[in-house]
């Protein structure tokens, strides 16, 4: 069953990739290579979550290692300075303590799948271009759990699980705000 679902999200990713190299052919091949990356991590993640209500540590450790080795590029070829590099990690920890923050504010509000969803995200997006992602992220987020609670599909105590909105709302991002 599991192979069923991979195999879905591949076939859903490959189709959101290659309408986004439709879309924004003017962008730069790294610009375009971690989008793809990003979107390619968040279908099978999402999907995952849906079902089965856990997001797999193991794609988002490949995430990470595949990001880690994009900067090598992205260093030497748009010389991007070390100090660039550093403000990312130090935007990491803040979004790590303002997600720990909320999850002890809001027991189980969001897990830790989530969080570390996140934190994936943002090494991917940077700064500025993350905050416009989750700002549509929670919106979708925001109507979604009222649509569910007011048509009594859930009450506000069911869980929901929270990547599916990611994705949604990453990808709708990418596409509307060309992030």
């Amino acid at each position: 069953q599991v192979k069923k679902y991979s195999i879905i999200s591949i076939v859903l990713s490959v189709i959101a990739s290659l309408f986004y190299i439709f879309l924004y052919k003017q962008n730069d091949v790294m610009q375009t290579v971690k989008t793809l990356t990003l979107l390619a991590v968040l279908f099978p993640v999402a999907y995952f979550d849906y079902i089965f209500y856990k997001i797999p540590n193991k794609i988002l450790k490949y995430a990470v290692i595949v990001r880690a080795a994009e900067l090598i590029p992205e260093t030497l070829i748009y010389r991007k300075e070390m100090a660039g590099v550093l403000i990312l990690l130090e935007f990491m920890a803040v979004l790590f303590l303002i997600c720990m923050v909320c999850n002890l504010i809001i027991r189980g509000a969001m897990g830790m799948g989530d969080v570390k969803l996140l934190l994936v995200m943002g090494l991917y997006l940077g700064s500025a271009k993350f905050i416009l992602a989750i700002l549509v992220v929670l919106l979708l987020a925001f109507f979604a759990a009222i649509y569910f609670v007011a048509s009594g599909k859930k009450t506000k105590k069911d869980i929901m699980p929270f990547a599916p909105y990611i994705l949604a709302g990453t990808y709708l991002a990418v596409i509307l705000l060309g992030i």
